[in-house]
């Protein structure tokens, strides 16, 4: 797996089943998909808590640092489009051969879906220069809260339907297979390492 100083030992455990978790071998699938989450939801707080200092900012002289943040942050989010690749290439087509019931075209639609929020608040940061400071930042809250929305709403989907439901019905010899195809398409520079410890908050 990539490295990237945006990992984390611990993570907290927002959405996810610590039991079901708790169970899984630290190489499954279901485990590293689940350790994602826990660190997208992590950048999806501090790009709320960006939100929040914004309220009170009149102009990017009050926090120049801001710019630099939310660029971070926004990227780390771009760069999960292998997490969802692994999702529906692997997991979700997996249900679907075996007829299995799961938000399946939803989850996919949901992606496209995000895959535009994330696109346009890229853009709007990045024009941070080039913009009013007040039409800015009223441009940008709105992206921003609508991409933590829709992101955390999807991630709390997967996490208590999709998983357990795969987990249920996905038969166990499958699954070492399925790590190897999750190989070959490649993680995310934050995908913890199997050493990382999901807490209860």
């Amino acid at each position: 797996m990539n490295t990237c100083e945006c990992q984390l030992n611990k993570l907290p455990a927002h959405t996810s089943d610590l039991t079901l978790f708790q169970s899984l071998p630290t190489t499954h699938m279901l485990r590293t998909l689940i350790l994602e989450h826990a660190r997208i939801f992590a950048f999806l707080s501090e790009l709320s808590s960006v939100e929040q200092q914004l309220e009170s900012m009149d102009s990017l002289d009050d926090n120049p640092d801001i710019a630099v943040q939310m660029r971070y942050l926004v990227d780390h989010l771009l760069r999960s489009e292998r997490h969802h690749i692994r999702e529906e290439n692997v997991l979700i087509r997996r249900l679907d051969k075996m007829k299995v019931y799961a938000p399946g075209n939803d989850i996919r639609k949901q992606h496209d879906v995000l895959r535009v929020k994330k696109r346009e608040l890229e853009n709007l940061v990045y024009r941070i220069h080039t913009m009013y400071f007040t039409d800015f930042k009223k441009e940008v809250k709105q992206a921003i809260s609508h991409a933590v929305s829709g992101l955390q709403e999807h991630i709390k989907l997967e996490d208590s339907v999709l998983f357990p439901t795969a987990l249920k019905h996905i038969p166990e010899d499958e699954w070492a297979q399925m790590k190897k195809e999750c190989d070959t398409i490649g993680y995310c520079c934050f995908t913890p390492n199997s050493k990382t410890e999901l807490i209860e908050i």
